[in-house]
Formats: C-alpha cells, sequence, structure tokens
C-alpha cells in the first residue's frame, strides 16, 4: 500500500513536471506544515526553489532535510546547491559527508560513488587544490563524464589540473 504521504509528494513532481511551479510549490508548502519531520518534504522544497533559482531557500531546505535524516543523497543535493553558489569548500564538505555515509552502507552503487568524485574533484580545482582533484579523480573511470557547469569529462578536469 502507497503512503497518502507518497501519493501527494508524487502530486508534486507531476505539477513539476507539468510546468506547474506555482502549484507544485503550494502542494508542497501545505506539505511541509503538515509533515514538518519528513525528510522527502523538505528535500523536494528545496528542489522546487532550487529549479525557481532561489538557492539560498534551496539550500535552507536541504540543510534542514539533513537535520532529520542524513542520507548520502541528501548530502550530495546539497553538495550540488552549493557548487551552483560557489560555495566550494562546502561542497568538498558535503561529498565527504556523502562518501562516509556511502561507505557505512557498504558503497551501493559505483556510479553514484563516481559522480561523487568528480564532484569534488571539481570543487577542489575551483579552490586550487588540484593534488587533492586528482587524488579524486583516480576514483573514476577514464571515459566518465558529467554535468557540473557544463558537460564535463574526466579528460577535462584532468587538463584543468595542468
Amino acid at each position: 500500500m502507497v503512503a497518502a504521504l507518497d501519493v501527494e509528494i508524487e502530486k508534486v513532481r507531476t505539477l513539476t513536471r507539468q510546468g506547474r511551479s506555482d502549484a507544485a510549490m503550494s502542494l508542497c508548502q501545505e506539505l511541509v506544515v503538515q509533515h514538518p519531520s519528513n525528510a522527502n518534504v523538505w528535500r523536494m522544497r528545496a528542489h522546487l526553489y532550487f529549479s525557481d533559482g532561489q538557492l539560498d531557500k534551496a539550500e535552507e531546505d536541504i540543510t534542514h532535510a539533513l537535520s532529520i535524516d542524513q542520507q548520502s543523497v541528501f548530502f550530495f543535493t546539497r553538495a550540488r546547491y552549493r557548487f551552483r553558489m560557489e560555495k566550494f569548500t562546502g561542497v568538498t564538505e558535503d561529498i565527504e559527508r556523502a562518501l562516509l555515509a556511502e561507505k557505512i552502507n557498504q558503497y551501493g552503487d559505483e556510479t553514484y560513488l563516481w559522480e561523487l568524485y568528480f564532484f569534488r574533484a571539481e570543487a577542489w580545482i575551483r579552490l586550487g587544490q588540484k593534488n587533492k582533484a586528482l587524488a579524486d579523480l583516480n576514483n573514476v573511470p577514464d571515459d566518465f563524464r558529467i554535468w557540473t557547469f557544463a558537460l564535463r569529462t574526466k579528460a577535462d578536469l584532468l587538463a584543468d589540473c595542468q
């Protein structure tokens, strides 16, 4: 049986996909009030704020979600928000916490780990810590690519470390 809250969260996602961001935010605001101890509701509202360019509010909400539940994916979400805000030290700290949470979970998804290391390498480059970036890139396959501020490859980051 699907919980009523899961149905409501799916409604928010559907409204978002339909381009009805105001309706999605309105429903999500209600869910935050009705379920203030549910980290997924806070994460959803953070996503809506982020999509609307309200980066400070997005960071606040994902930080609140982390105060409820310290899932690896929540740390990675905040790291991506902070990357966009150019808070690169915060990115490296959040990725470290995400990696620690994954280690506790016995490293479930290798591709997810590559994303974590790649994002942190990108942040290290922005901070001028090229040796730390290279160390992280050692954990990423040569053909790996992902969107950070643009579609980037491991080769791009290695070139930035020269």
